[in-house]
């Protein structure tokens, strides 16, 4: 992982009203632990709803979030 890319995360875990307020050596060993993945630009990555327990920073122009009501 590159020096960017972990500034990156550190800064979107910064950023993190949740996250933040954890210390400095937490969020070094978050970001140690985390990797690089890259997808497709029509795959789905997490659906608004879905249980998890992965936390995604992600980097990118252009986003979409699209919303899918259900009737459950």
């Amino acid at each position: 992982m590159t020096v960017r890319t972990k500034e990156l995360i550190t800064n979107a875990i910064l950023g993190n009203d949740f996250l933040s307020h954890l210390p400095t050596a937490q969020i070094r060993e978050i970001v140690d632990c985390m990797y690089e993945v890259q997808y497709g630009t029509a795959s789905t990555i997490i659906r608004e709803g879905d249980v998890g327990s992965l936390m995604f920073v992600m980097e990118g122009k252009h986003i979409k979030r699209i919303v899918n009501v259900l009737n459950v």
